[in-house]
């Protein structure tokens, strides 16, 4: 009964080995600077995106970047590590990630001069009150 179900819901064509799994999910196996290159870059880019749209208070913006963000895999990593008892270094990965996000939403936040309004890229100094 239980097989039945588990070939229903997935096929043999879509199961991957465990060597496949932690292939794709652990940031440290196979080619390692490649793949760390990648997700620093898409969480960089991510996180200057995240913190424009944060900025400008536009929440599409924010959604984009989350969907741009490359987390996804670092966290799976931590659930496939989990289900094998043994540590990966995906909470490691993740942790460093969100500081590093917090960090450049920090400078971003800090370079923009007071005095600008980023939504309708105009300057409020000088402006007369109605």
């Amino acid at each position: 009964m239980i097989s039945k179900v588990r070939a229903r819901v997935l096929p043999a064509a879509q199961r991957r080995s465990l060597d496949e799994l932690t292939h794709d999910l652990i940031l440290s196996a196979g080619d390692t600077t490649s793949k760390r290159s990648a997700f620093w870059t898409m969480l960089t880019l991510a996180a200057v995106i995240a913190a424009g749209g944060v900025l400008t208070d536009s929440t599409a913006t924010v959604i984009g970047a989350m969907i741009i963000a490359p987390l996804s895999t670092p966290i799976m990593g931590i659930a496939l590590g989990s289900v094998q008892r043994r540590r990966t270094g995906s909470a490691v990965v993740v942790l460093l990630a969100c500081l590093w996000v917090i960090a450049i939403g920090m400078v971003m936040s800090v370079a923009l001069p007071a005095h600008y309004d980023l939504p309708t890229a105009r300057s409020r100094r000088g402006r007369r009150r109605a």
